[in-house]
């Protein structure tokens, strides 16, 4: 992917409502859910809370952020975020230190291993000949991939296609 091309996609990215800066306290409170949500079970939302509060980050912004940002089961309680999913319904499944989890895209799975500081085994069917792909990417990189020679596309979408609003919605469309 050229320079131009992500420059392109993080614009599109920031029109339908994906800001390219959190701010410090928010992207910290996204490293770290990421991390509980990593765990495998669902962040309460007192958990999500007192995370927020030992981070400092005021309440009422952390709350608006994660309404807006986080996948919630039923209960509210927080199952995904920003890629990282406990819901089986995602396509591209994962597993960081024993935990199955799901990858809204298969994309997610190589920044995940570094936020994360772990390593990620990934698996995702391939949509052009449905065979299984498998990756291995640790916080330093892709260590293995099968079959060799797997690339991965980005699909880029139009966000004034889509209500910004809804985050389901908004990624659905990729």
């Amino acid at each position: 992917m050229s320079k131009v091309d992500v420059i392109k996609l993080a614009d599109k990215m920031n029109r339908a409502g994906v800001p390219g800066d959190y701010g410090p306290q928010m992207s910290r409170l996204l490293s770290l859910i990421w991390k509980e949500v990593a765990k495998g079970n669902p962040v309460t939302t007192k958990r999500a809370a007192a995370i927020a509060a030992k981070i400092g980050a005021p309440a009422s912004e952390s709350e608006a952020f994660l309404q807006k940002m986080a996948e919630k089961d039923d209960a509210g309680n927080i199952i995904g975020i920003l890629g990282l999913s406990q819901d089986e319904s995602w396509a591209h499944g994962l597993t960081v230190n024993g935990v199955p989890l799901r990858s809204w895209c298969a994309w997610d799975q190589f920044f995940l291993a570094q936020v994360l500081g772990q390593t990620v085994f990934g698996e995702s069917e391939s949509p052009v000949s449905n065979k299984k792909i498998s990756i291995t990417i640790t916080p330093e990189g892709v260590k293995a991939c099968e079959p060799a020679g797997t690339v991965i596309s980005v699909v880029t979408l139009d966000p004034d296609k889509y209500d910004k609003r809804k985050l389901e919605e908004l990624w659905s469309g990729l």
